[in-house]
């Protein structure tokens, strides 16, 4: 039988054969791959942990939209009320003045930075000349 001095060993229960598998080389595979999986299992925790809080800005942003959208809905019918009964004679020049600051004030603290917003705000400035 010929001597096995000089044979390269391995870890990997994969290669190596029955006489080239080395015990201590296999426990640092193990070691190293246990290792691997531990950063792995914590980039799995911190992507999940983002997620979740994606999801929740995302849940936050979708609330606000349908609350802003809401407010912005309210304000153009109060402009277009105002906007026919000014035309129709029903409110006399200063009440729809009145009532055009009255809106203007409500659309410069909530939301007078929104575009949409803006326009109106143009709108109600025009009602209020």
């Amino acid at each position: 039988m010929a001597p096995l001095t000089g044979c390269e060993t391995t870890g990997d229960p994969r290669e190596g054969a029955l006489f080239g598998w080395s015990e201590a080389k296999a426990r640092d595979r193990q070691a190293l791959l246990r290792q691997q999986l531990d950063e792995v299992n914590t980039d799995n925790r911190t992507v999940s942990s983002r997620s979740a809080s994606l999801r929740a800005t995302q849940s936050a942003l979708r609330s606000d939209v349908s609350a802003k959208s809401a407010r912005l809905s309210a304000m153009e019918g109060q402009v277009a009320s105002l906007q026919e009964a000014s035309a129709s004679g029903r409110a006399t020049p200063a009440q729809t003045r009145q009532k055009a600051e009255a809106i203007e004030r409500e659309i410069s603290s909530q939301d007078a930075s929104d575009p949409q917003m803006q326009e109106l705000l143009g709108r109600v400035k025009d009602l209020a000349r």
